[in-house]
């Protein structure tokens, strides 16, 4: 059985523990929970699941897709697409569901174009993220920076349709308490073999600091290999 302990804080004056936060009580909703991964990206450990689909520049929340939207969506820069989906467990049944729905999404984004992504991104994103130039390319692509090994657009394009054509995705679920269920899971990853993706799922735990400011302790309680031909093995 695994089992985290709570973070300790060793100073001069002493060993102090922070308190952890009960994720879906007061403000620490999902909504909360989805903010948190937009303006913090690297919170999720994706350089530890799947490497080729970090780092993560966000596309937005509550995106609209086909059966739903989508509560966090999210580029690299060199085309990889994760979606993800926040999730305060309130009983076992809502574990089948949720898997069920982001294989759901990850089939809707799987019919989009390049184009319908970036629409879909201009229309999420905050205005004050985007200018009248805004452009999917131009936004993966410096999000962290303009470095020397940044694509050019057509290479960037070609990756993105690649993956959405492929059904390529890293499929995250984020959120508390998150358990794996085998016997519930397998079953809906059987159920689109044409698609190419890993899934994992993350449990992130909260605690309160000082002043305002937080410490989130992330834990990949279980991921896929990737998904093919309806095969599925879990790491």
């Amino acid at each position: 059985m695994r089992q985290s302990g709570q973070p300790v804080s060793i100073a001069k004056d002493g060993v102090t523990r922070p308190d952890p936060v009960a994720l879906g009580e007061g403000e620490y909703d999902e909504h909360w929970l989805q903010s948190l991964l937009y303006e913090h990206p690297d919170v999720l450990p994706v350089d530890e699941i799947e490497p080729t689909f970090a780092p993560l520049v966000p596309l937005g929340t509550e995106i609209t897709c086909t059966g739903g939207s989508i509560d966090n969506l999210f580029v690299s820069p060199s085309g990889a697409l994760t979606i993800v989906e926040t999730k305060l467990w309130r009983n076992p049944e809502a574990r089948r569901q949720v898997v069920a729905q982001i294989v759901d999404y990850a089939q809707a984004v799987s019919d989009w174009r390049y184009e319908d992504l970036e629409r879909a991104a201009r229309e999420s994103l905050p205005d004050e993220e985007r200018g009248p130039e805004w452009s999917l390319y131009d936004w993966a692509t410096t999000y962290h920076g303009d470095g020397d090994s940044r694509l050019e657009e057509q290479e960037f394009v070609d990756a993105v349709s690649r993956h959405l054509e492929e059904g390529r995705f890293l499929l995250l679920i984020v959120g508390d308490g998150i358990r794996r269920d085998l016997e519930s899971i397998v079953g809906f990853l059987q159920r689109t073999p044409q698609l190419h993706f890993t899934l994992a799922l993350v449990e992130l735990a909260v605690y309160a600091l000082p002043g305002g400011e937080h410490l989130i302790v992330p834990r990949t309680t279980a991921r896929t290999t990737e998904i093919t031909r309806a095969t599925v093995q879990w790491r």
